[in-house]
């Protein structure tokens, strides 16, 4: 997945803890509590997180607007089919 940190460029992180409102972003240094960061997931478009706690270059987030459970699922199998596969 990729994420971004104000008009930071796009970069690389380890997505884990998924759930239809929030997720943990392992990775993130430039990330910080109360702030607005953005995430591409899956080939998904881009969804908007607040950063509710940090924990050095872990960081725990809410999604803006939750995802359906459609969505969730999709991404769920989509994860799990890129670690599978090493991607």
């Amino acid at each position: 997945m990729e994420y971004r940190a104000g008009t930071h460029r796009w970069r690389k992180g380890r997505l884990t803890d998924l759930s239809q409102t929030g997720f943990r972003l392992d990775g993130c240094s430039d990330c910080h509590i109360d702030t607005v960061i953005w995430v591409r997931i899956g080939g998904l478009s881009a969804m908007s997180a607040m950063v509710l706690w940090e924990d050095g270059a872990k960081v725990g987030c809410r999604l803006t607007k939750p995802l359906s459970p459609y969505v969730f699922d999709h991404l769920v199998a989509t994860l799990k089919a890129m670690d599978a596969s090493g991607g």
